[in-house]
Parts: C-alpha cells; structure tokens; sequence
C-alpha cells in the first residue's frame, strides 16, 4: 500500500464552484486522497509549485491542461462538471487506490 494518501490536484476557472465540491469529497476519503484546488490562470510561482506536490492533476470543465508537468505527474481532464459526474469520477479514483491496497497487501 501506499504510504501516503494519493495527492490530486484540481485546476479550474475562478468562476467555477465545481473545485469546492470536490474538495468536500475529498475530505470524506482522506484516508485514500488528498485533494487541492487551483484558479487558473495563476499567480507566480503557484502553479509549478502546486503541481509538484500533487500526484495527479485534473483539469475542470473548460479548464485548460498545463503545458508541462513534473514526471511523476498524471493528467485527466473531467468535462463534465456537474455534481453527479464528478462523484461518479472521484468513486473511481478511490475505488481503484483501495484495488492497489487490496492487490499489495495479498501480494
């Protein structure tokens, strides 16, 4: 098993609350994920510093994907913004990390 919670990271547009309903998500499944929001465009250095703490990066909506990310990083894109699609979505990013659990620890 993993010895930490997998780190995702959720870049979005300023205008869209979709960001703050994953975060309350993410909360429930701390065990599993940690989850991070960002407003693009951004400020500084925020951006490269944000996506090398995360492990993976998820665009929102009309949100564009970064142009470069740091090597242990992965992208998806989730278009689809409403509250369901993006329950069903981050059903499946936990459902898979407690697959990997179950896997490792029978291996």
């Amino acid at each position: 098993m993993y010895k930490r919670p997998a780190r995702l990271l959720f870049l979005h547009h300023p205008d869209d609350r979709c960001a703050d309903f994953l975060l309350r998500r993410v909360r429930a499944h701390s065990k599993w994920i940690e989850g991070r929001t960002l407003a693009l465009p951004a400020k500084g250095d925020d951006l490269p510093r944000a996506l090398a703490w995360a492990d993976l990066v998820v665009t929102l909506g009309g949100c564009p994907p970064p142009q470069r990310l740091p090597p242990h990083v992965q992208h998806r894109h989730w278009q689809d913004t409403s509250p369901e699609a993006l329950q069903r979505r981050l059903q499946g990013v936990v459902g898979g990390l407690r697959l990997l659990a179950r896997l490792d620890a029978s291996g």
